[in-house]
């Protein structure tokens, strides 16, 4: 049994040698070229992916077919992706003249840059460096080795390998023409910044403006006014941002929300609000939702809702609140405070400014109108909902309001509401009707408890004949009468 076994060894090791499988060596196809750059793969490993390679490789083989051989087959395999840069590199060592001016191969670059491992990466661009795309044929570089560098910066910066990404970054810039572009500077930068790195990102920044004299973007700045905000250094995010407006650079939408949002959240509410305003003073960046939710939320969480709805009023009144802002959550910081009054007041506000307030706005609203008992002004606003904004308020919150007009004597006025609500689409269940015939039994009017309770026979919500007449039996007994009606 031993002997055979060593036996076996043998025929696999010669096999493997041979890069050829342990079994059927005779039967499978040679490979094109050899692989020679696989040292430390498991010899099982590399008799799986000579087979695979002598199956699926096209015939002949040419760097078009190669490349769509990688893109279309071996980057989905689960075990031999992985595998493809040494692959490459073993195809061109076999066949340099098939890369050979003008055939580029920035196309491989790009497709091994988006999809190698980031430990494989500084060994790909190492590579990438020292054999340069024959595309330009001339003293100039390929102008897209810088586009490969940037995609591999981005990978290594993701997986927190920032040693590398900055190894990278230097070797991207012996390998190109020229200074790199501010693209490629805050990809590095904005990697750095998002895990924390915030002194190194500082330094890789200076050196972009006072070594490389590149000129910063707005995304430039705003990756660090926002580094400057979370660190609360707002002091700094103020300066870095009027550095942006003197060195010509007109700030976004993302400056003023990171800037204003590091404002309130450092307790700094009038010049957050001062900046709001630059911002609507601004004739080409106006105000997004984005920035009225951040203003609104940051004075609610300081208790100040009624300068909250103030400055809301000022930026309608200058027609700069967008169309997709809602005032849910001053609304709902009012009603919580028992201030329905004033959130009644602001939505008002946005109705006649041609705003209608979402549903949920409306619901909350309303359920706040509803602690305060002030419910003729949530009756009001159901109404504007149904008749001018097409909304209908959910079933429990209709019988919620229905049930509270039933108990302070105002059970006609709830039954006018069903009726209108249900021309709008609204369809009640049968705890409407029982809300609105006990209302009628307790204000003694059974001839509209009557026609209440037929329309709930007729919709299907009286189960049995003896229900029917318990019900009327307290309508009858309600309005003074002994007689009974019964259902034939």
């Amino acid at each position: 049994m031993r002997q055979r076994v060593i036996v076996q060894a043998r025929s696999y090791n010669a096999a493997i040698s041979m890069k050829l499988p342990p079994a059927n060596v005779a039967a499978v196809k040679p490979l094109p070229f050899p692989l020679t750059t696989l040292p430390s793969t498991p010899p099982t490993t590399l008799a799986n992916l000579h087979n695979y390679l002598a199956t699926n490789l096209p015939n002949p083989v040419t760097p078009s077919s190669f490349l769509r051989f990688l893109t279309a087959k071996l980057r989905h395999h689960p075990s031999f992706s992985a595998h493809s840069f040494p692959i490459f590199t073993s195809f061109l060592a076999s066949s340099p003249s098939l890369f050979s001016s003008p055939f580029p191969t920035h196309p491989f670059f790009l497709f091994f840059s988006r999809t190698q491992p980031s430990p494989h990466l500084l060994p790909f661009l190492s590579f990438v460096s020292s054999n340069p795309c024959p595309c330009t044929p001339s003293i100039f570089s390929c102008p897209h080795t810088e586009l490969v560098f940037r995609i591999s910066i981005a990978s290594l910066c993701r997986a927190g390998n920032f040693d590398s990404a900055i190894a990278a970054f230097d070797l991207m810039r012996k390998s190109i023409d020229g200074k790199p572009l501010v693209e490629t500077w805050n990809v590095l930068i904005h990697g750095l910044v998002k895990h924390g790195m915030h002194e190194r990102a500082f330094e890789i920044y200076d050196g972009m403006v006072r070594k490389d004299r590149v000129r910063p973007n707005a995304v430039t700045y705003n990756v660090l006014i926002d580094s400057y905000c979370r660190r609360t250094m707002i002091d700094d995010a103020v300066r870095v941002f009027r550095d942006m407006q003197g060195m010509g650079c007109k700030p976004d939408i993302v400056s003023f929300n990171s800037l204003i949002r590091g404002l309130l959240r450092a307790g700094k509410l009038e010049e957050g609000v001062q900046v709001a305003h630059e911002l609507v003073e601004d004739a080409k960046c106006g105000i997004s939702r984005a920035t009225c939710e951040i203003l609104v939320d940051g004075l609610c969480r300081e208790g100040k809702a009624g300068e909250a709805c103030d400055l809301v009023r000022k930026l309608m009144k200058k027609r700069a609140v967008p169309e997709d802002y809602d005032c849910l959550r001053i609304v709902e910081v009012l009603c919580r405070r028992g201030e329905s009054g004033k959130a009644v007041e602001i939505v008002e506000e946005f109705w006649r400014g041609g705003k209608p307030p979402s549903l949920i706005t409306c619901i909350t609203l309303i359920e706040g109108l509803r602690k305060e008992k002030k419910l003729e002004q949530g009756l009001s606003i159901v109404k504007r909902m149904i008749q001018d904004g097409d909304m209908i308020p959910d079933l429990f919150t209709f019988n919620c309001l229905v049930g509270d007009l039933c108990e302070v004597g105002k059970t006609v006025m709830a039954n006018d509401l069903r009726l209108l609500a249900q021309r709008k689409g609204l369809l009640p269940d049968g705890e409407t009707y029982r809300i609105l015939i006990s209302g009628f039994v307790r204000e003694r009017k059974r001839e509209e408890g009557k026609l209440v309770l037929h329309e709930m026979l007729d919709m299907g919500f009286i189960p049995t004949i003896a229900a029917y007449n318990g019900l009327m039996d307290a309508l009858d007994h309600a309005a003074g009468s002994s007689r009974k009606v019964k259902v034939k």
